[in-house]
């Protein structure tokens, strides 16, 4: 999807210069360097420290609390005042809980010289903020309302607009508003914007917005057709997965190929028949709308089709109706490879590789095989909200393959952002199919688990790359009793 957003924070429209307290340089650290919280810290709100600098160097700010490190601000500073700004928000801009904070201050000068203070302060509120606003197309037809929509995430109960001005003009001629809810992801669609009054059709710059946060906008072209989408017919599809040597302008390749999916429910299943032949014995099941297929060959009323099953990750070659199948395109900006032998996600935007990730994929178990991830060539459905299981809170939660989903590691559902259990297993199998990715930001664009929640849109490709001897020895060992 080539998609333009622009997100305009407002900067500084007001501000109250509260002094917070200036506090005594330990001993042997360089004099003269203090520090003024500006105003009172709101989470996606208008916050700085002031910094009295007695050098030229680097300043440093690490937002924490006893257990988990939320933020780290680094910026050059001159001898002097100097204002550092801040959102009020973790990695990526996540929000934080509103309570108290260590934030420990540190200067570095040119001759090694550094001074370092710590104090506490709270996030006094969230402001509130649309955490992501990801359309699931570029194309919205009106003969399919329900065909295309936007999905979004608000801090607070409020209202939301969304303005279409045509191409090239400069005035919107279409507004809608929508009820944003707490706690839950947004599914709107054009009908639920507008009622039964439709745009006309026709190319567009939508502009999405809060209405108490107008500055904060999301913008993306959208073309409006009348009539339905044509959908190609099921046809050979060739090779779908690429290979793990494979150089990057193929795997980007293999992601922007159109998916043959079955058309059941996501979290439906599909026998793969031995035979073409409903009462043919079953070779595993496969998922609806999300599991791409290879489609081998076709035969009358039936297709033979290629895909790794939900029963123990095992790669079938069988039959399923050609019926019951359907072709969709991918996302076209993002894409995920993830390697089951490495255990890394790679995020590619564009054909480009961002960054690489550590993940943990699932961990079959005595009678418990669909615990182990399936390979294969996926679409990420809908996103979904957190949640806790067994003592353990998984957020930032998006479906990829029917019950399975792409989440942050887990931490302790006690309200302690303890992710010691998640990060000790990080890089192994541990999850129950699931996919668990690092909360800690990547080191090449700090890429984390919350910026993969908030970036990657409906329909966005998973690939992921098998490993059949690790896979086949541990069932093996399972089924020994080992």
């Amino acid at each position: 999807m080539n998609r333009k957003v622009k997100t305009q924070l407002a900067i500084w429209l007001s501000m109250l210069a509260i002094f917070f307290g200036t506090w005594a340089a330990a001993s042997g650290e360089e004099e003269g360097f203090r520090v003024e919280r500006i105003g009172q810290m709101r989470g996606f709100g208008q916050n700085a420290f002031l910094v009295h600098a007695p050098e030229d160097g680097v300043f440093s700010v690490t937002v924490r609390d006893q257990i988990c490190t939320y933020r780290v601000i680094q910026a050059a500073v001159q001898k002097g005042e100097n204002e550092i700004r801040w959102d009020g928000c973790g990695e990526n801009g996540a929000p934080l809980a509103e309570k108290y904070y260590i934030f420990d201050f540190l200067l570095e000068t040119g001759d090694g010289k550094t001074a370092s203070y710590t104090f506490e302060s709270s996030i006094v509120e969230n402001l509130q903020h649309l955490q992501f606003v990801l359309p699931s197309g570029e194309r919205a037809s009106l003969a399919e309302p329900e065909g295309w929509f936007v999905e979004l995430k608000a801090i607070h109960e409020g209202t939301v607009a969304l303005e279409l001005t045509p191409e090239g003009g400069e005035d919107a001629l279409f507004s809608g508003f929508c009820t944003v809810h707490p706690g839950r992801i947004e599914h709107f669609t054009l009908g639920k914007f507008f009622g039964k009054k439709s745009p006309e059709p026709g190319r567009y710059t939508a502009r999405i917005y809060e209405i108490s946060r107008e500055d904060e906008t999301t913008e993306f072209s959208l073309e409006i057709i009348a009539a339905a989408e044509d959908r190609p017919e099921v046809s050979v599809t060739g090779g779908i997965m690429p290979e793990r040597d494979s150089e990057d302008s193929e795997i980007w390749a293999a992601m922007m190929q159109p998916s043959v999916v079955v058309d059941i429910g996501y979290t439906d299943h599909q026998k793969i028949l031995a035979e073409p032949d409903e009462q043919a014995e079953s070779l595993g099941t496969l998922h609806g709308q999300t599991q791409g297929l290879e489609v081998i060959e076709i035969s009358g009323d039936w297709a033979k089709i290629g895909a790794w099953n939900h029963e123990e990750g095992e790669y079938r070659e069988g039959w399923v109706p050609l019926e019951r199948l359907k072709v969709v395109e991918p996302n076209r900006e993002y894409g995920l490879l993830i390697d089951k032998q490495d255990q890394t996600m790679t995020v590619f935007y564009n054909g480009k590789r961002m960054e690489r990730l550590l993940v943990s994929t699932g961990k079959m178990d005595k009678g418990h095989y669909d615990r182990e991830t399936s390979a294969g060539c996926f679409l990420t459905g809908l996103h979904r909200v957190d949640f806790s299981t067994q003592g353990s809170k998984y957020d930032y939660v998006i479906q990829y393959d029917g019950g399975n989903l792409l989440h942050q590691i887990p931490y302790s559902s006690d309200g302690r952002r303890d992710f010691t259990r998640g990060k000790t297993v990080l890089g192994q199998k541990a999850s129950h199919a699931c996919i668990r990715i690092q909360d800690e930001p990547g080191e090449e664009n700090c890429i984390n688990a919350y910026w993969i929640w908030t970036h990657i849109p409906y329909h966005t490709r998973v690939i992921i790359l098998d490993d059949p001897e690790e896979r086949r020895t541990e069932k093996a060992r399972l089924e020994n009793g080992n």
